[in-house]
């Protein structure tokens, strides 16, 4: 269920169905399974703290703050962790301020992905791996604008770290995931 779709049903809650299971169940939702889009384990650690920022800025509740934290610290470390939930929360400001229409999300812990998630993956995968014209098109459609500066570099800013791992691990100086990937998802 987006973010929208839980607002609504929040406002509006069943009068047969009690609230939390409004607010969490998302069965039947029909959208796709975020494992049919093969996500690397850091863009499904992105998806995760994506989900969380965008929760605790709709909501103005710490509480997922505090898991994405724990989340970047558990599977990055105590000193890389923070620094990813920044890199998440300056792509997510980003997209707040670029884009021209609301934005979409699946609860954390979700299964599935909504089109506008899908669609910043993509942006995401393109920062780290695709040519600079496709990126810029792919952030482009995801914001509805032609000047999309700020997405591109919080984009960039977000992969960099992953693909020096990823480099690495490559170079044999390390692996890509060097802690038991932890999801959300």
């Amino acid at each position: 269920m987006s973010g929208s779709q839980r607002a609504k049903r929040a406002a509006a809650p069943v009068d047969d169905e009690p609230i939390d299971k409004a607010l969490s169940d998302c069965g039947g939702c029909g959208q796709q399974h975020c494992s049919t889009f093969g996500f690397t384990p850091f863009e499904n650690r992105a998806l995760d703290l994506t989900r969380l920022i965008f929760d605790m800025h709709r909501s103005g509740d710490k509480n997922p703050w505090f898991a994405a934290m724990d989340l970047a610290e558990s599977t990055e470390g105590p000193f890389e962790g923070p620094h990813l939930v920044a890199r998440v929360t300056a792509l997510v400001r980003a997209l707040l301020t670029e884009r021209d229409r609301p934005y979409d999300y699946m609860s954390p812990g979700c299964m599935h992905l909504s089109s506008d998630e899908a669609d910043l993956m993509r942006v995401v995968r393109l920062a780290r791996t695709g040519p600079f014209g496709e990126f810029r098109v792919a952030a482009q459609a995801l914001t509805g604008r032609d000047h999309v500066c700020r997405m591109l570099a919080t984009a960039m800013s977000l992969a960099q770290p992953a693909a020096a791992r990823k480099a690495a691990s490559e170079r044999g100086g390390g692996e890509d995931d060097p802690q038991p990937p932890r999801l959300l998802h």
